[in-house]
């Protein structure tokens, strides 16, 4: 992905014993291991989806704002707040728009998924470079995480743990099930058109 992690959460999509039961693992002895493999199923999925699933604050950069006045695409979704965003402005001055400067011009469309960032009515973007935007990113808490992307999860690494020699080149098939309906294809596409 193409963000800086501002502000890492310490939430946790799932406890180490709701991993152990869907790994039908009933011993500590490997806990370090199944902590680590939960880690690396939910990084991959998150990748796969294009998504965030605990919140944080991410900050990522596009090389100028959208010309034609269209929306920015953020490298990963959901969005729930602008905090900031920096830019070079045609001057070459450095120009920093705090959340409340920011909130005049433009908004989150939480509409529709992907959700990204767009201007408020009868605005336009800046005269700018080197956009660097910060955003509060992922669902509210692991609560909110919708319940296909924790079994993707949980799926993933338990297959990992029963698996060990079998490095997975590709999701195992009822994780590539349970994704497939969900994957962002065309916002993949638009967010590496901008960058």
């Amino acid at each position: 992905m193409d963000y800086v992690v501002e502000t890492a959460t310490t939430a946790e999509i799932m406890t180490l014993a709701e991993f152990k039961a869907a790994c039908r693992v009933g011993h500590s002895e490997q806990d370090s291991l199944l902590s680590d493999l939960l880690a690396a199923a939910l990084d991959t999925v998150q990748l796969d989806q294009s998504r965030l699933f605990l919140p944080q604050t991410i900050e990522f950069k596009i090389k100028r704002f959208p010309a034609d006045g269209g929306p920015i695409w953020a490298p990963a979704t959901p969005l729930r707040n602008i905090t900031e965003i920096r830019y070079t402005d045609g001057s070459g001055v450095a120009t920093t728009l705090n959340e409340a400067a920011a909130d005049l011009i433009c908004e989150l469309d939480t509409y529709t998924e992907p959700h990204k960032i767009k201007l408020k009515y009868d605005q336009s973007w800046p005269d700018g470079t080197d956009v660097i935007i910060k955003v509060e990113a992922g669902y509210v808490d692991s609560g909110s995480v919708p319940k296909r992307f924790k079994q993707a999860v949980a799926q993933l690494g338990s297959f990992l743990y029963h698996n060990p020699d079998n490095p997975a080149h590709r999701l195992p098939d009822v994780v590539d099930r349970l994704l497939m309906p969900t994957r962002l294809w065309r916002y993949k596409r638009d967010y590496a058109k901008q960058k």
